[in-house]
C-alpha cells in the first residue's frame, strides 16, 4: 500500500534524524474515536482545540445565526480547527463526523508546553498547517475570483452592475 502525502513528507533535523509529518501528528495529537453524529467542533466555542482526522468523514458547516451552509466534507489527514488554534477566537464552524472514526486533539496550551521539549517536531506540525492553510486560502482565492467572474458577465447590461 502506498504512503499518503502527509506520510511522505518529513524534515530531517541538523542531527540526522527524519521525522516524518504522520509522526508529528501521532506525537502532538492526543487520538479518540468518534461517533456518526457526533459535533467535534462547535461554532462559538473558543476552545483552542486543533483537530487532526484520523478515519471516517467528517462535515464542515458553516453557522451564521439560524442559518447553517455545508462547505464542505474531509476524510482523514485534514486539519480542523486551525484558525480559532492560532488566533484564540471562537470557532467559525460546526464539523460533525458522518461516520464513525477517529481524530486527533491538541489544545493550544499543551502545544504550547510540548513545543518547548521538542521544538523540531512543532515546527514540522506548524508547516503542516501552514501548507492546509495555504491550500485553503489558495482555493478560496480561486472560488472569489470565479464568483466575481460570474458575477460580471451576468451583471453587463444590468442597472445593479457594481
Amino acid at each position: 500500500m502506498g504512503q499518503s502525502e502527509t506520510e511522505m513528507a518529513a524534515m530531517t533535523t541538523p542531527r540526522g534524524r527524519v521525522y516524518p509529518q504522520a509522526e508529528a501528528r501521532r506525537m502532538a495529537f492526543t487520538e479518540r474515536p468518534v461517533r456518526a453524529g457526533e459535533v467535534i467542533l462547535q461554532a462559538g466555542a473558543n476552545n483552542g482545540l486543533l483537530i487532526s482526522t484520523v478515519a471516517g468523514r467528517f462535515e464542515v458547516i458553516a453557522v451564521d445565526n439560524e442559518m447553517r451552509v455545508p462547505i464542505s466534507e474531509v476524510g482523514p489527514d485534514q486539519i480542523l480547527g486551525e484558525v480559532s488554534f492560532f488566533d484564540g477566537q471562537p470557532v467559525s464552524a460546526d464539523v460533525v463526523a458522518l461516520t464513525d472514526g477517529r481524530i486527533g486533539e491538541l489544545l493550544r496550551a499543551d502545544f504550547d508546553r510540548w513545543a518547548v521539549a521538542d521544538p523540531t517536531l512543532a515546527h514540522l506540525l506548524m508547516m503542516d498547517v501552514a501548507t492546509t492553510l495555504s491550500q485553503r486560502l489558495r482555493t478560496l482565492t480561486t472560488r472569489v475570483a470565479a464568483l466575481e467572474y460570474a458575477l460580471d458577465q451576468g451583471m453587463q447590461d444590468s442597472p445593479f452592475r457594481i
